[in-house]
């Protein structure tokens, strides 16, 4: 296997809040993710970009703590159970120690959060607030699943840190659904199926929901929801139209996501596309 990542910032932002990291637990185990951070806290703070990163490594030391380790480690299989929840209390420990130590504001660390973990038979993705996952079958379909919040405001992680702030949030915007959608992409004309899918209680146990599992991939990436952003000359392309161009790689030669993304670039500047918010996506490729 082999993995790669790649973030950009967005037209309507001064600093990137977007961080994306991948590799290799031992040389069966591989992960790739990435995080988002929120727009309105950080242009309160100033302090969610490096909020962001801070979630992501504090994500990557998660995952090698819950899996011990072990060199000869084969499948992440045994150590599913409960996986989810022992992921997101390491992760909610070790930011709150960073924001302790360094005197951060509270809205440090409110970031959206997306991790693929694979033994190369079974990959295993997890969605803490939005963001989308991209699976590349070995009949060259494509299914791109993403996660969205009606309201537009996520359920972080880091809400559960604070009685105070969850409540404020369940107030707010606790009765608007989440909203999960399924493209499925036919690899060979294109067509493209949706489904959608609401969940209704937004909670805790909404991570569960949230937390796919995939056993038919040659590729799988996570992205942050500034897939949706793209628009060329005001008018949008949907995302399930990225999440194609985002993984069609010429080869698996080292690098591949990120030359993927210059050639996009280009692509891009010839066709006047843009994109006004940030864009993370971090792959693990067979």
């Amino acid at each position: 296997m082999k993995t790669d990542n790649y973030f950009e910032i967005g037209t309507s932002h001064d600093v990137c809040q977007d961080f994306a990291l991948s590799g290799k637990i031992n040389d069966k185990i591989y992960y790739a993710l990435i995080t988002d951070g929120c727009t309105e806290s950080h242009r309160v703070s100033g302090e969610v970009d490096f909020g962001a990163r801070v979630i992501a490594y504090s994500a990557r030391e998660s995952l090698k703590n819950i899996l011990g380790k072990e060199d000869n480690l084969k499948s992440i299989q045994p150590y599913l159970m409960d996986f989810n929840r022992n992921l997101r209390n390491q992760l909610l420990f070790s930011t709150r120690q960073v924001g302790d130590c360094l005197k951060l504001t509270e809205l440090f660390a409110d970031a959206t959060l997306a991790v693929v973990l694979t033994d190369g038979n079974i990959a295993n993705v997890f969605i803490y607030g939005d963001g989308g996952v991209i699976v590349y079958k070995r009949s060259t379909d494509i299914i791109y699943k993403e996660v969205s919040f009606l309201s537009s405001a996520p359920y972080y992680m880091s809400y559960l840190q604070s009685v105070d702030r969850n409540k404020a949030y369940q107030i707010a915007f606790g009765s608007s659904p989440v909203i999960l959608t399924t493209y499925e992409i036919n690899g060979i004309n294109g067509e493209v199926r949706q489904a959608n899918e609401q969940i209704k209680e937004i909670n805790p146990d909404l991570y569960n929901k949230t937390a796919f599992t995939f056993d038919d991939f040659l590729s799988i990436s996570v992205t942050s929801d500034g897939i949706k952003s793209y628009d060329t000359c005001g008018n949008p392309i949907p995302s399930s139209t990225l999440a194609k161009q985002f993984i069609s790689f010429k080869n698996s030669n080292a690098g591949f996501l990120q030359r993927r993304f210059n050639f996009l670039k280009r692509e891009h500047k010839e066709s006047s596309t843009t994109h006004y918010d940030d864009v993370s996506v971090a792959t693990v490729l067979l």
